[in-house]
């Protein structure tokens, strides 16, 4: 009688107790599998991250643009910044496993938003370096601004028919 109530192996009653039995153990305890997820997680977030830090930092440093004019999947150049977080994950294995196509959509840490983030943090580390290194010295910035050539043509040709 109690055997038609268990069942067959593959009876209610029967997984029931097998997944009671694997909770029981502590390698298959949620916690043990949600922290071990967790982990990984975290750790392919930091390494994307950090490329996307990796590639800012760069192209700061060399004075380029981060965006292009189409950074859409379909454009021959996606911008610098996508371009050269490609390079990483072509010449390193780790940045390849969790970035671009294989990155979850919702965190690839590719976005003109994050890019700008990570851009001001960067301001603001150099800001403060400087003024940690000046300490109560004075200092000055000099900016310099060089107009668009294309600018100051269109405003000559304006200015020859008005006197024409």
């Amino acid at each position: 009688m109690l055997d038609k109530q268990v069942g067959g192996t593959n009876s209610a009653h029967k997984r029931a107790l097998k997944k009671c039995e694997d909770l029981m153990r502590q390698d298959q305890h949620i916690d043990v599998t949600f922290n071990r997820h967790s982990r990984q997680v975290r750790k392919e977030y930091r390494i994307r991250l950090g490329a996307s830090i990796d590639c800012v930092r760069f192209l700061l440093r060399q004075g380029l643009a981060l965006r292009g004019h189409d950074e859409s999947d379909k454009s021959p150049n996606e911008g610098n910044f996508l371009e050269l977080l490609k390079f990483l994950g072509v010449h390193n294995i780790e940045i390849d496993a969790v970035v671009g196509k294989n990155a979850p959509s919702n965190l690839k840490v590719t976005s003109p938003d994050i890019q700008h983030d990570i851009i001001n943090a960067s301001a603001v580390e150099t800001v403060n370096n400087i003024i940690h290194d000046l300490g109560d010295d004075l200092f000055a910035i000099l900016i310099d601004e060089s107009r668009d050539i294309s600018r100051l043509r269109f405003q000559n040709m304006k200015n020859r028919r008005g006197q024409l």
